[in-house]
């Protein structure tokens, strides 16, 4: 008995056959392919109706709002160094180096979704992307997490010539884990700090969320695009989850009313454990000025939790060195 023609058509694509990849990276000029747990990134637009007085009890007139790109890529940080760039050093700048006129670069995203056999067609470039918001993230017992959102202007379907990463681009490598990570916060003039710093030791997870807080603008430009998109005042914050409660760091949250100014800092990033070259990526950031807030606590009847969240107040702007680039570049020394 012959199979009937409409079994397995349409096929069911699988989407792992797909990727997402930088057109280049913002220190480097090769395409970088992110290993993506997640990836939402879309184009959308909303299309409403509108009350108008017609002698119908139906509607009949319809209207198209704006062509929206957007969406957030998961991936864990990883020991991955393509042409010599790491996917998490690569989107961090893009999510903090502002240029001269206090915009961020932007770039284009190439995104394959599943297999392009006809009829599925389901490989583009967003273009015009800016990465919006970047979070680092990193739970006891788990994965390095980074979380970025993009906005992007515009969509167009796959260009001629794309390929897959090659075997030599993309090899095996180790996920980074909790115990890579490496968090400290270290005392600034107002001391109080046994030794000067507390280190991951005490703390459970850790959180940093930088937002740009970007917007679309938009004119009469004969599109339903933006014609350009613009960040704003940055937000730096996140939250420490602390097993048990530390005085010292108590202390210095119930005190801030006694000062006028803040200087402590918070370092973050992660290490290699191993001595082999493939080893070699790293990625360190000391947070300025960073504020906290007095902790949240409560009864439980089991494991004594803190949180503690907090804020950074970098005080970069055009023309100024950003203290969020500058020590990446010059590389941070953690103390444990």
């Amino acid at each position: 008995m012959a199979i009937p023609q409409y079994y397995n058509n349409p096929q069911a694509y699988m989407g792992f056959v797909g990727f997402l990849r930088l057109q280049s990276g913002i220190n480097n000029n090769s395409p970088l392919t992110v290993r993506a747990t997640t990836a939402d990134i879309a184009l959308s637009q909303e299309v409403t109706t509108e009350d108008v007085i017609d002698s119908r009890f139906d509607r009949t007139v319809y209207r198209l709002g704006p062509k929206i790109v957007e969406g957030s890529v998961v991936f864990p940080a990883v020991y991955d160094a393509q042409s010599g760039a790491n996917a998490v050093d690569a989107l961090y700048r893009y999510a903090v180096v502002r240029t001269a006129t206090g915009l961020l670069n932007d770039f284009n995203l190439d995104v394959k979704y599943a297999e392009d056999s006809i009829p599925n067609a389901a490989s583009f470039t967003y273009q015009g992307c800016i990465a919006n918001t970047f979070q680092f993230a990193v739970t006891q017992q788990e994965l390095v997490n980074i979380t970025v959102d993009m906005i992007g202007i515009d969509r167009v379907p796959e260009q001629p010539g794309w390929t897959p990463p090659s075997a030599a681009e993309l090899t095996n490598t180790r996920i980074i884990t909790w115990n890579d990570a490496r968090i400290e916060i270290r005392e600034g003039s107002r001391g109080g700090f046994e030794n000067g710093y507390i280190g991951g030791q005490f703390m459970r997870s850790f959180e940093v969320n930088i937002n740009n807080n970007a917007e679309r603008f938009y004119t009469l430009n004969k599109a339903l695009f933006p014609q350009a998109i613009a960040p704003t005042k940055r937000d730096v914050e996140g939250n420490i989850v602390l097993m048990g409660r530390h005085q010292d760091l108590a202390n210095l949250a119930l005190s801030n009313e006694n000062y006028c100014a803040e200087d402590t800092e918070i370092a973050f990033g992660f290490v290699s454990q191993g001595t082999q070259e493939a080893c070699n990526t790293a990625f360190g950031v000391v947070l300025p000025n960073v504020v906290f807030q007095i902790e949240e606590i409560g009864l439980t009847v089991d494991l004594l939790e803190t949180t503690v969240s907090w804020r950074s107040l970098p005080a970069a702007g055009t023309g100024i060195s950003d203290p969020l680039i500058s020590s990446l570049d010059t590389g941070v020394t953690f103390n444990y």
